[in-house]
Formats: structure tokens, C-alpha cells, sequence
């Protein structure tokens, strides 16, 4: 029980320094990081926290399963709030390019969530299937 206090203190010193650190210069006034990113970043901590919290409890014992959810927003805070200032040092001539590059890259993460649901769904419907019907 004791260390379960110990880790619920580390966690939530954790939390509150990662936001606070996040918050500290994440006002931009460069390019802003597209939603999609925000949203894929998101996704992809939620699930490395909860993968990692589920080993910890199979392998120690330790329940911190509930604390995933508020881990993994703090750290997808900070983390975006990192990128962002990476992006502000950024000069605002190069600010087209940087956002060329955002929207390739939501492009490419699109592409690959696509291909991913086809291949998953390709029992059910096949895109030669569909292109038959309509002929």
C-alpha cells in the first residue's frame, strides 16, 4: 500500500510539472500544429501509457492502470506543447514550407490509416469489388 502512495505522488508531481512546463511557451505565433497531428500524437501516447501500465501490472503487480488516462494527457500535452516550440524558433519566412510540410504529413498519416482499414476490411468489401459493381 505505501508504495502505491509513493508512485500516486511521483505521478501526480510528474503531471503537474510536465503541464506546467508544456504551458510555460506554448503560445504561438508561427504555424500552429494541425488538429490531426495533435489528435495521432494523442492516440499514440494513450496507447504506449496504457501498453505500459498494463506490463507494469503483469509484471509487479502494480495496478496504475487508472492513472492512464491523466498520464497519458499530461505527457501528449507536453509533448505538443515541445513541438509547437520547436516550430516558433522556426523564422516566419520558412512558415509556408512548414506548412506544406504539416499537410504532407497528415496526408501520409491518412493514406496509411486508409490502407490499414482495407486491409482490415478486405473479407467484407474489396475495392475490386466495388469497381465491378459500378461497371
Amino acid at each position: 500500500m505505501k508504495t502505491n502512495r509513493i508512485v500516486l505522488v511521483l505521478a501526480v508531481l510528474a503531471i503537474a510539472t510536465a503541464g506546467f512546463f508544456a504551458t510555460v511557451n506554448s503560445v504561438a505565433t508561427a504555424v500552429q500544429v494541425p488538429n490531426e497531428i495533435n489528435l495521432f500524437i494523442d492516440s499514440l501516447i494513450f496507447g504506449a501509457v496504457t501498453a505500459g501500465f498494463v506490463f507494469v501490472f503483469k509484471a509487479i503487480g502494480l495496478d496504475l492502470r487508472g492513472l492512464a488516462t491523466p498520464v497519458s494527457a499530461a505527457l501528449s500535452g507536453y509533448i505538443i506543447g515541445e513541438l509547437q516550440n520547436l516550430i516558433n524558433t522556426i523564422p516566419a519566412t520558412y512558415d509556408a514550407y512548414v506548412t506544406i510540410v504539416f499537410r504532407i504529413i497528415v496526408v501520409v498519416i491518412g493514406g496509411i490509416g486508409t490502407l490499414y482499414l482495407i486491409k482490415k476490411s478486405s473479407g467484407v468489401i474489396t475495392a475490386n469489388a466495388e469497381v465491378e459493381s459500378l461497371l
